[in-house]
């Protein structure tokens, strides 16, 4: 690996944007590279940036962009070939001995389902307030754009801002309009 890490191709959500690109990392995750107090920023080459809140407006493409990591919402990792065997065995080994729950988090102007995976035997919430890093992961993923529905995906694997959780539930069931 070179001195200035790997490229890693992740798309970010803020309250405004869509941002899709490659940032320059020595981690293997793109937590880790969130979590990374060391700089307050994230850099982005080669960035496609677009707005949440009127998809026909232009796309801006960049060389470089810079973005505040405490304005990211969430953060969905692209996997590059020839790593996933590994990243899949390091994410199994990191669940060993931990409690699963399926979370319902709301942030901002997006709705996000997925697994959670903690160890001992506090609360969930007490987990998500006092023992996370800034930005904790959930696996196999629904996310829903509140303010776009169009915008909605599925990942196997998304990084949330654990400041900009607004609402959390534990125990839930969506339940469908009637006609």
């Amino acid at each position: 690996m070179s001195p200035l890490g790997k490229r890693m191709a992740v798309e970010l959500f803020t309250p405004q944007s869509r941002i899709a690109g490659q940032i320059v990392t020595h981690h293997i995750h793109v937590r880790d590279e969130l979590n990374d107090s060391r700089l307050s920023i994230l850099v982005f080459r080669e960035a496609e940036i677009a707005s949440l809140h009127d998809l026909r407006a232009p796309r801006v493409d960049a060389g470089d962009a810079w973005l505040e990591k405490n304005e990211i919402l969430l953060a969905v990792p692209y996997r590059i070939k020839g790593t996933t065997s590994m990243l899949t065995q390091r994410a199994l080994q990191s669940r060993l001995g931990k409690n699963e729950h399926r979370l319902l988090l709301e942030m901002g102007v997006f709705r996000v389902e997925g697994n959670f995976y903690h160890a001992g035997k506090l609360r969930i919430e007490d987990v998500l307030r006092r023992d996370l890093a800034p930005f904790g992961a959930l696996n196999n993923v629904h996310v829903t754009c509140l303010i776009n529905p169009s915008v909605s995906f599925v990942a196997d694997e998304v990084a949330f801002n654990v400041e900009q959780v607004k609402m959390l539930c534990t125990e839930y069931e969506i339940r469908q309009k009637a006609d």
